[in-house]
């Protein structure tokens, strides 16, 4: 029998789904992060060689640009952490769910396996009550069949000895 799927189980398909989505799309934040690095040593580059020049405002607008590149290098990284906390936190509470979810089919199992054991439990109290009721006629028939053959006997030993009396 087909039944729906539970919402429960739909959004921890799809939080699965996002997560497997995630490496990709983490992989390109950290490149970005790597871009802005390197735009950043060539900032501090530029700096140096304006220092060597002796272009002081030159060095003092290349070191920004640094501080600018260091910036979105964090925020780069930090987008990732919280981006990869949001796919933890909801992993967590999907496997909650399927926990949730697995606990209730494991007691409804175990309600079925009980009602199976009582259904057993009756059915063999049942064999046991017919056999002895099945044994308790087959004693009486051979005591009916002992009895009557007594009978018969005695009937026959009755017979013979008044007809040898006559």
């Amino acid at each position: 029998m087909l039944r729906r799927a539970s919402p429960s189980l739909v959004s921890a398909a799809r939080g699965e789904v996002r997560f497997k989505q995630f490496g990709m799309e983490r992989f390109v934040l950290l490149v970005k992060a790597y871009s802005a690095r390197i735009d950043a040593h060539e900032a501090q580059i530029a700096a140096r060689v304006a220092n060597i020049d002796g272009d002081v405002a030159k060095v003092q607008g290349e070191l920004k640009k640094v501080e600018g590149y260091e910036a979105e290098v964090r925020g780069f990284l930090q987008l990732v952490e919280t981006k990869q906390a949001v796919i933890t936190a909801e992993s967590t509470r999907n496997e909650a769910v399927i926990d949730e979810f697995e606990l209730r089919v494991k007691a409804a199992i175990t309600a079925l396996e009980k009602d199976s054991l009582d259904n057993a439990y009756e059915l063999k109290k049942y064999d046991i009550i017919a056999d002895n009721a099945l044994a308790d006629a087959k004693l009486a028939l051979r005591e009916a069949q002992s009895d009557g053959d007594s009978t018969r006997r005695h009937a026959d030993t009755s017979r013979n000895a008044a007809g040898a009396a006559r």
